[in-house]
């Protein structure tokens, strides 16, 4: 089966309900490594090389409930977590096959 004949079986899958993002074109550095790192953490995708802070993924080692907020620049499942204020009802974000869990900021902040 093609890889293109894939997305389109995947995107299909889809028009009942949700929506599915589908990251294409990437570009190489000169090592050959994608800009974009899907092999670090099987459950996120991340930037990768001189946008990776590594100060701060210490950080989110250190103290994990702080970890959306030192690493939303550079990991997406940290980004999602908290991209919405407040979650309407039965909405869920998947990304990799895992649930994203929700952070909302204020909360977070306040304990």
């Amino acid at each position: 089966m093609s890889s293109r004949h894939s997305v389109l079986k995947k995107i299909v899958f889809c028009q009942v309900h949700g929506t599915r993002i589908v990251i294409y074109n990437l570009r190489e550095d000169d090592q050959g490594l994608l800009e974009l790192d899907f092999d670090t953490d099987p459950h996120d995708i991340q930037l990768r090389g001189v946008n990776r802070d590594e100060k701060k993924i210490n950080m989110a080692t250190q103290f994990p409930n702080s970890r959306p907020f030192v690493t939303y620049k550079h990991s997406l499942r940290s980004y999602v977590s908290i991209l919405y204020l407040r979650l309407p009802p039965a909405f869920r974000i998947i990304l990799r096959g895992r649930d994203v869990e929700h952070h909302n900021i204020v909360n977070d902040m306040t304990d």
